[in-house]
């Protein structure tokens, strides 16, 4: 959600839009089972997940209340951008509108070809889109580009800085045990959660089919496929 203009500049209303979403249905009915419902940066099995942090329930009443207390009792309307015209993308787009509908938030869907929604990204000239990271084994890459200054005109999509959030990543790069780590990244994730920027949605299952000729694959579970070591028997 770009936090930089109307209307995901207003806190109550990016609250209010992630209240409506059912991170459950996305994740075992529209994706059918191919997905874990999300809560934070940090996907089950990753070093800095934290169970502790709840995924967040579709609560359309108070959503109604949030958008009372920015002052949009009636709702309000945002375009919602996609990155071409994948069915997966679509779907999930259709499932969001229809629940974001129920209180009277009404997201329109707009498909860019690529390189003109790159464009409006690093321009930050949107207002809400669809994104996917495919995570790195070590946990800083996963939220310092999203929260920080760093990021702005890169992966910070949601122009979002927190400085709080920047101390304490900053201060996490200079710890090497993984236990003290996680309880910045854990306090991060608490802080992203209230601010909203990110609706978090859905970590999606790792599935690899291999062929039984292929050798040398080894198996990283972050979404990438590399093909360095991998070879074909006859």
């Amino acid at each position: 959600l770009n936090v930089t203009k109307p209307p995901f500049d207003n806190k109550l209303l990016r609250q209010a839009l992630s209240l409506t979403i059912d991170r459950r249905v996305l994740a075992n009915v529209v994706l059918r089972g191919a997905a874990y419902p999300a809560r934070s940066f940090f996907p089950n099995g990753t070093p800095a997940y934290d169970p502790s942090i709840p995924i967040p329930e579709r609560n359309v009443a108070l959503a109604k209340e949030k958008l009372a207390q920015a002052g949009r009792p009636g709702g309000f309307t945002f375009t919602l951008l996609l990155p071409g015209a994948g069915q997966q993308d679509a779907s999930i787009a259709q499932a969001i509108q229809s629940m974001a509908a129920d209180a009277g938030i009404h997201a329109q869907i707009q498909i860019l070809e690529g390189a003109a929604f790159l464009e409006m990204m690093q321009k930050a000239q949107h207002q809400a889109t669809l994104s996917i990271w495919s995570g790195r084994p070590d946990p800083d890459f996963d939220v310092y580009p999203f929260v920080t200054q760093t990021g702005i005109g890169g992966l910070n999509l949601a122009d979002y800085v927190s400085d709080r959030a920047t101390v304490l990543l900053d201060g996490a790069r200079l710890l090497g045990d993984m236990s003290q780590r996680r309880r910045a990244y854990t306090e991060v994730s608490r802080i992203v959660a209230d601010d909203v920027p990110y609706v978090f949605l859905f970590y999606p299952k790792e599935y690899k089919l291999i062929s039984t000729h292929v050798r040398g694959f080894v198996q990283v579970p972050d979404g990438m496929v590399r093909l360095r070591s991998v070879w074909l028997a006859p």
